[in-house]
C-alpha cells in the first residue's frame, strides 16, 4: 500500500494529556484506551503512514478544575489529510471518561474485526425467564459475585424481551 507523509495534528491544549496513535487492531476484550493497538505518533511533527490508516486523536481540553477527553478517529487520505471517519452512527468521536467503551466496538467494526456480541443477543426467552427466576428466588446467593453480576447484566440487557413475555425483570 502506498505511503504518504502528513502533519500529525498538534495538541489542542498542551496543559493536559494528549496523544495520537496509528491504529493496527482493536482488542475488544479491553475496556480502556489500551484496547487500541498501534504505534504512537509525535504530535506537531510529520509522519509517514500507508494511505487509509486510521489515526486516533486524544486531547484533554478544559480548564484547571475540569478537563475531559475529546477523542476522534481519522482516516489518512491520499492527499495527506486526516479526514473524520463516519459510520452508521455518524462521526466516530466521543467525549468524557467513557470514550474508549464508546468507540471500541465501532472502530473494530470499521477495521473489519469480529465484535463480540453481548450474551443477551444469543439468549432466548426461556433462558431469560430462568435467569430472572434464579435472581427472584435468591439462588444466586451462593454464586461468586462476578457470576451473579453477569446474570444481572444479562437480565438488564434482556429486560424488554422478558417484559414482552409477560414477566418483569428484577
Amino acid at each position: 500500500m502506498p505511503k504518504v507523509i502528513f502533519d500529525v495534528p498538534a495538541p489542542k491544549d498542551r496543559r493536559w494529556k494528549f496523544w495520537r496513535k496509528a491504529i493496527d487492531a482493536v482488542n475488544t476484550s479491553v475496556s480502556n484506551g489500551y484496547a487500541f493497538d498501534g504505534r504512537f505518533l509525535a504530535p506537531g511533527r510529520k509522519a509517514e503512514l500507508p494511505i487509509g490508516t486510521f489515526v486516533l486523536i486524544y486531547d484533554e481540553v478544559g480548564n484547571r478544575r475540569y478537563h475531559a477527553p475529546e477523542v476522534a478517529l481519522y482516516d489518512l487520505s491520499a492527499s495527506g489529510h486526516l479526514e473524520p471517519v463516519r459510520d452508521d452512527q455518524g462521526v466516530v468521536r466521543a467525549e468524557g471518561a467513557s470514550w474508549a467503551l464508546e468507540l471500541r466496538d465501532r472502530v473494530a467494526r470499521l477495521m473489519g474485526q469480529e465484535v463480540e456480541t453481548p450474551l443477551a443477543a444469543h439468549m432466548d426467552a426461556d433462558l431469560a425467564l430462568l435467569l430472572r427466576d434464579l435472581l427472584a428466588w435468591g439462588l444466586t446467593a451462593g454464586m461468586p459475585a462476578t457470576m451473579a453480576g453477569r446474570i444481572k447484566g444479562a437480565l438488564g440487557e434482556t429486560a424488554r424481551q422478558v417484559a414482552m413475555l409477560g414477566g418483569g425483570a428484577s
